[in-house]
């Protein structure tokens, strides 16, 4: 009777044990969530719990095989581990979510290593963070994957020189190569102090102003024009300055009954050697040429914005200037803007190709002015200047403290903001780490990528801006200026 009891009782344990089992290996798995698996776990353990007592029956002869009893334990001992490691998930989670300032959140963060609900994409996104390499464990890679994402090189220029020294404008003493540089700039006598003339219906050019004297002889007067001498039309391939003074100057004689004699007419300064006169470069630095007094970068911008200039005229001495401050761009602030890269356009456009003469030649004209007007055309006005000095001032103060924690992203991809403060919106990394701005009344609907701070400004960005344009007298609303700050920043 008892044996017929015991195996009915086997039976019954066994079918029980299989669909616990069965049960666990469906609904036990660390791909669903921590709260899924604790409510599956619970539901198994009730069953265990009702199982138990059957496992230690008052009647000895009745007690179930051994090997039942120890899948028993081995379901047991299942149901604990994913019961402990879904709560100790949970707890990490909370700290995360909990973390008052980044420390703290990047502890919780690295807490997560071992956790077997690491796996997949989770996983890969949790390497991501944490690589020495790619991860944002340091606040300050954080910081730059929001205000420098893709200049690696220029960040750590800002951090280790322009810090605390934003906004000087260029350096101080001049090197050799760009005192070379700027000395042939401010002496080319091809581009200074030259003057425009018509003789017999042709343009004619001059180093200076021609010297003319005036004789007279009874009722004739001789007057003489002497001077180096450029004629285009005599010479379209090559510039040829020629010495026409004393016999070689040019006559005219001049009496009651006409004239006859060549002189030329219509003489005036260039428009390019005047404007270049009111850029006052030979200011830019001191009577030795040993330091610079001010930026080249407003010339520059001066120059670009200036319409009636050969342009040939233009892209030379563009591209002088942006030789001299390639030789330490981080000096003239120059990185922070597309100036590098303008200036190859340049060079591209067939600036790398001209002398300093070649805008007074005619076959040089016909062969490169039309790209270089088109380079131009595309350029704009690209306010070098403008954002060279204010972008570091910005970036400074955000780096300095402007910025602060504001959350963390989640590992289910939402959004927990622990500070919202006044602050209207959220910086965030979107799924696969991309910098985006949030604003707050979009927080709870919005998805970030899993293990990232969030961060906000205790002022906001376009305030910050505004303010350092306030600094340096600029136009924070000019158009051209505006369409070259960072998304953020507007």
């Amino acid at each position: 009777h008892l044996l017929g009891i015991k195996d009915l009782h086997a039976i019954q344990l066994r079918a029980e044990l299989e669909a616990m089992e069965k049960e666990a290996s469906e609904t036990l798995a660390f791909t669903r969530t921590a709260d899924e698996i604790l409510a599956s776990a619970g539901s198994i353990k009730k069953k265990l719990t009702s199982v138990e007592t059957r496992l230690k029956p008052a009647v000895k002869e009745l007690e179930p095989a051994a090997a039942d009893v120890t899948r028993f334990d081995q379901l047991a001992e299942r149901v604990k581990q994913f019961s402990e490691a879904a709560e100790k998930f949970k707890a990490q989670t909370q700290a995360c979510r909990v973390a008052s300032d980044f420390t703290t959140w990047k502890r919780s963060v690295r807490d997560f290593s071992g956790s077997p609900f690491l796996q997949g994409e989770l996983s890969r996104q949790w390497s991501n963070i944490t690589d020495p390499n790619t991860g944002i464990l340091v606040q300050d890679d954080v910081l730059r994957a929001f205000l420098l994402p893709d200049d690696k090189d220029l960040w750590d220029e800002f951090v280790g020189f322009n810090k605390g020294k934003a906004g000087t404008g260029h350096p101080a003493d001049i090197s050799d190569g760009e005192s070379r540089v700027f000395l042939a700039l401010r002496d080319d006598k091809n581009l200074h102090n030259v003057y425009k003339h018509t003789l017999q219906g042709k343009t004619v050019f001059s180093q200076g102003a021609l010297v003319t004297n005036e004789a007279r002889l009874g009722d004739q007067t001789s007057v003489t024009a002497s001077g180096m001498i450029y004629q285009p039309a005599l010479s379209e391939t090559a510039l040829q300055f020629e010495d026409r003074r004393g016999p070689t100057a040019f006559k005219e004689t001049r009496s009651k009954s006409g004239s006859f004699g060549f002189m030329p007419k219509n003489s005036g300064l260039t428009k390019e050697s005047e404007f270049l006169a009111t850029l006052l470069l030979e200011s830019a630095a001191n009577s030795t040429t040993t330091q610079f007094s001010r930026s080249l970068l407003p010339l520059l911008d001066r120059l670009i914005a200036e319409p009636d200039l050969n342009p040939l005229f233009k892209a030379y001495v563009h591209r002088r200037l942006g030789e001299i401050m390639n030789y330490r761009p981080e000096f003239w602030g120059v990185h922070w803007t597309s100036f590098s890269k303008d200036l190859e356009a340049l060079k591209q456009a067939g600036a790398a190709q001209l002398s300093s003469g070649d805008w007074m030649i005619p076959i040089k004209n016909k062969q490169f002015s039309k790209p270089i007007e088109n380079y131009y055309q595309a350029l704009g006005t690209p306010r070098y200047y403008a954002l060279a000095r204010v972008l570091p001032l910005v970036f400074e103060k955000l780096y300095s403290g402007a910025v602060v924690y504001a959350g963390s992203v989640l590992p289910d991809g939402s959004l927990h903001v622990e500070k919202p403060g006044d602050s209207t919106h959220i910086w965030a990394f979107a799924p696969g780490r991309k910098p985006v701005v949030i604003p707050v009344p979009e927080i709870t609907k919005a998805r970030g990528h899993p293990y990232t701070p969030l961060y906000r400004t205790l002022q906001e960005p376009s305030q910050i801006v505004q303010s350092a344009c306030k600094v340096l007298k600029l136009d924070p609303e000019d158009a051209a200026f505006v369409s070259k700050l960072p998304d953020f920043l507007r």
